[in-house]
């Protein structure tokens, strides 16, 4: 019957294994993720001593702060499996992963609106700079291009293509613990990754991020564990981000 067929055709493609050398690509993405926190600890601290345009300041937080994970996800994919598609869960797309993900991003905004509600205009998006110095409109759409599509396309393939999929490899399990353990570590060294920048800032996370955070880091890790799959969790992603710079921007 072409249900089941396709069921099973997912089935045996979450089963798969993404890495043929699934202990090397774990320890790419460990080191990955190190570096990464460490220049997210760093950076800030460079960036403060720069006396160059606005614009090329946001393209320089792009750059600085998504190449460690997208190095990895390559790297672990070149020389750790056969295909950097389908290490990554990108090789094959269901239309239900994206109705799937959207109802994730759905439920993850809600939460977040929630414990700590959405004070629109409160980004300072388009804030007036010191002195009145104009608008920078090109660092405004960087800002907003990284925000709603490029972290969360970064995001997701390293936190989820590679981290999650190596981890769950090399357990060499689909069962519930394996599915379990791989979410867990993948939901915390997300939420991590988002909590450095506060605490090196001597603050705290704010509840609606820590609370969002965990939701989509969650609700990705299950989506792409159960169906191999990284699209699902790219549209939750992407949404997410979405909805909160629509709200913030009202």
């Amino acid at each position: 019957m072409p249900g089941v067929s396709r069921v099973r055709a997912g089935t045996a493609e979450a089963a798969h294994a993404a890495y043929a050398r699934p202990a090397l690509a774990l320890a790419i993405a460990v080191a990955g993720f190190t570096l990464t926190a460490a220049l997210i600890a760093w950076w800030p601290s460079v960036r403060l001593r720069w006396q160059v345009d606005a614009s090329l300041i946001a393209i320089a937080d792009v750059v600085v702060l998504s190449a460690p994970m997208i190095a990895a996800a390559v790297l672990a994919g070149r020389v750790a499996a056969s295909t950097l598609l389908s290490a990554l869960g990108l090789r094959q797309w269901r239309a239900l992963d994206l109705v799937i993900g959207a109802a994730i991003a759905l439920a993850a905004r809600a939460a977040v609106e929630i414990v700590a509600p959405t004070v629109p205009g409160s980004s300072g998006f388009f804030s007036a700079g010191p002195l009145g110095a104009p608008v920078n409109v090109f660092a405004i759409v960087v800002a907003l291009t990284t925000a709603v599509l490029i972290s969360p396309v970064v995001e997701e393939v390293f936190f989820r293509g590679l981290l999650q999929r190596s981890l769950g490899d090399l357990l060499g399990s689909r069962g519930v613990i394996a599915g379990v353990v791989v979410v867990a570590v993948s939901t915390v060294s997300f939420v991590a990754i988002h909590a450095i920048g506060p605490i090196v800032a001597g603050a705290t996370m704010p509840v609606g991020t820590l609370v969002g955070t965990a939701a989509v880091g969650i609700g990705c890790a299950t989506l792409v564990f159960v169906t191999g799959r990284l699209g699902g969790a790219l549209c939750a992603h992407i949404l997410f981000n979405t909805l909160g710079v629509a709200m913030l921007l009202a």
